[in-house]
């Protein structure tokens, strides 16, 4: 009997997702062709899915630009940062957007802002990945109805979730996901050891029971001039195990919360402000 020499081709296998359509055959001959594939070769790279970079990394570092105007005359000017994987290599840019009289006038730490979040890829229209908008409110014991909190959205118009400061002696934020459901609790120290200025400050991570630890934001020691004159921060996120990307960036929102909630100081730790401060 003689044997059919041509491969016999199944169905052409389609996969969709976020790359354009690739359709490829298989043969069901051990001896056919390579199989025949269509590729694009306009294919995004896996680098620009939004906050794949978050995915691939467990620990990530906030560092705050410090701003020469600032540290003169103390006169606020817009918090700059940018955010490096525990490879050190740079992945986010943060920039925040306020007004000058909120800032420098009548605010101060407590000011109404929104902070934009890009990563070194060119996105869409130019448009962050991650957008945290915080509204004026109060902060401490004394205004247990008009606390902190901070919205994050990614991408821009999508409600992921939010980090709400709740009233108290000691001061803690929860990490809410869009649904309101608790994830994470952020344990700030006392007022008196969060303003330390000679030492690493650590705000532990909590599950939703309050009592398991999972993870860390840590203030750094930024040395004793950028102490003493600035408020540029710096800090080191270590993110619960397991933690999904949005997940992460609700524990990014809740980093920025902490800094201006703590260590934004800016006329204070101005040069012109620390010789007044001495007189």
């Amino acid at each position: 009997m003689e044997l059919d020499q041509n491969p016999i081709f199944t169905q052409p296998l389609t996969y969709r997702g976020d790359f354009q359509e690739i359709s490829t055959f298989q043969s069901e001959s051990n001896s056919a062709a390579p199989p025949a594939t269509n590729f694009r070769l306009d294919q995004p790279s896996i680098s620009k899915i939004p906050l794949q970079e978050l995915a691939m990394t467990e620990r990530v570092i906030v560092k705050q630009k410090k701003q020469l105007l600032e540290i003169i005359c103390g006169w606020e000017s817009k918090n700059q940062y940018e955010i490096y994987n525990e490879q050190c290599q740079l992945i986010y840019q943060a920039t925040e957007e306020s007004t000058c009289w909120a800032r420098n006038c009548w605010a101060g730490q407590i000011r109404p802002l929104t902070l934009n979040i890009t990563n070194n890829l060119e996105t869409e229209e130019g448009s962050p990945v991650i957008v945290l908008d915080r509204p004026y409110a109060c902060m401490g014991f004394c205004c247990p109805g008009c606390l902190q909190k901070i919205k994050v959205f990614s991408p821009v118009g999508n409600l992921i979730g939010s980090v709400s400061e709740k009233w108290g002696c000691r001061p803690f934020l929860h990490i809410l996901d869009e649904d309101d459901i608790l994830l994470f609790i952020v344990k700030c120290p006392p007022l008196c050891l969060a303003s330390c200025l000679c030492c690493t400050i650590d705000f532990p991570i909590f599950l939703a029971d309050g009592e398991t630890q999972c993870g860390r934001i840590s203030k750094g020691y930024g040395g004793a001039l950028t102490e003493i004159f600035t408020d540029a921060t710096t800090f080191e996120i270590e993110f619960p195990p397991a933690s999904s990307v949005n997940m992460k960036a609700l524990l990014l929102g809740a980093t920025f919360l902490v800094d201006y909630m703590f260590f934004e100081r800016g006329q204070e730790k101005s040069v012109a402000g620390t010789l007044l401060n001495m007189l």
